[in-house]
C-alpha cells in the first residue's frame, strides 16, 4: 500500500479535533466529505451541535473565501452551504461542496479546452495562409521561368521573398501574362516590390 493510500486513512479513527480541523485544511477535494462526516461522528452528542455547527461554517468559509474551493460570488451556495453547516449536517455539506467543485473543474476543464482550440485554429490559420502565401510565391517563379526561361524566373523569385500581401502576388501574376519579356516582367515587379519596400 503506498505511503498516500496509509496516509489518508489515518483520521477515521482519529478524534482529535485539532487534528481532524488539520486533516480537513490538507485534505484533498474528494477527501472532504469523509472528513467532515468523522468530525460529525465524533460530535454526535447533542451537547456538540454548536461545535459541529462551527466546523461546518469554517469550512464553508474556508471553501469559499479563503482557498477558493468554490465560487464565492455564488451567493445560493453559499446559503445552501450554511444551512446545512448551521444544521451541523456536515457529511451533506461535504458532498454538496464536492459536487459543486466537480462541476466548476469540469467548466474550467471546458474552457481550456474551447480556448486551446481557438489558439490552435488561429495558429492553424495564420500557418496556412503563410504557406498558401509560399507557395503562390514559388508557383509565380514558375510561371515566369516557363515564360521568360530559367533566369528570369529565379529573378523573379528573389524579389518576391518579401512579399506576403496576396494583391501584390496577383499582381505580379498579372504582369507575367502581360509583359513581352523577362526584362520588362522584372522591371514591372521591382515597382510593386518598392511600393512593398517603401510602405515596410
Amino acid at each position: 500500500m503506498s505511503g498516500r493510500a496509509t496516509e489518508q486513512f489515518w483520521w477515521q479513527t482519529e478524534d482529535n479535533l485539532v487534528r481532524l480541523h488539520i486533516a480537513l485544511e490538507q485534505a484533498m477535494p474528494d477527501e472532504t466529505p469523509a472528513i467532515l462526516c468523522r468530525v460529525g461522528e465524533v460530535l454526535a452528542d447533542a451537547e456538540y451541535a454548536g461545535l459541529r455547527a462551527a466546523f461546518g461554517l469554517w469550512a464553508c468559509q474556508s471553501w469559499t473565501q479563503e482557498n477558493g474551493l468554490l465560487d464565492y460570488s455564488d451567493a445560493a451556495l453559499r446559503v445552501q452551504l450554511g444551512q446545512l453547516a448551521a444544521a451541523g449536517e456536515l457529511e451533506a455539506m461535504g458532498s454538496l461542496a464536492i459536487e459543486k467543485w466537480k462541476e466548476r473543474e469540469r467548466q474550467r476543464e471546458a474552457q481550456i479546452r474551447t480556448r486551446a482550440m481557438e489558439r490552435g485554429m488561429e495558429q492553424g490559420l495564420s500557418q496556412g495562409r503563410a504557406e498558401g502565401i509560399e507557395f503562390h510565391r514559388r508557383q509565380l517563379g514558375s510561371l515566369a521561368g516557363r515564360r521568360f526561361g530559367a533566369d528570369a524566373g529565379e529573378r523573379l523569385s528573389v524579389l518576391l521573398a518579401g512579399v506576403t500581401e496576396p494583391e501584390r502576388l496577383v499582381a505580379v501574376g498579372n504582369a507575367i501574362i502581360d509583359c513581352g519579356n523577362g526584362a520588362e516582367l522584372l522591371g514591372a515587379v521591382l515597382r510593386i516590390v518598392g511600393v512593398v519596400n517603401s510602405a515596410g
